[in-house]
């Protein structure tokens, strides 16, 4: 599965893998390159549901060092690219991820 670069909001390269012939790396581009969701600085916890390859939770993870962030994803395929995305991007610690 091919690694791909994007730049969180807050100007921060993650690396994440995207699967071929998908929308991922549409999804994670205008989530993290674009910051479509406009997404603040926060602490505390923060949910992500429906967090499909993980790149608003890694967004909000990387950019918000103090928080910790619930992900739920159902689709197992996507389960499986978000645990490799969160190893990748070293919040794996900080965040919860719920099938």
């Amino acid at each position: 599965m091919p690694i791909e670069t994007f730049t969180t909001p807050g100007g921060k390269p993650v690396r994440l893998h995207i699967r071929p012939d998908t929308n991922d790396h549409n999804t994670a581009f205008s989530c993290l390159n674009e910051d479509e969701y406009q997404l603040p600085r926060v602490s505390g916890v923060a949910w992500d549901i429906g967090t499909y390859i993980g790149a608003v939770t890694i967004a909000l993870a990387v950019d918000n060092p103090d928080l910790r962030v619930i992900a739920v994803e159902p689709v197992p395929d996507n389960l499986l690219v978000t645990a490799r995305n969160l190893t990748n991007a070293n919040v794996r610690e900080r965040v919860t991820l719920l099938a």
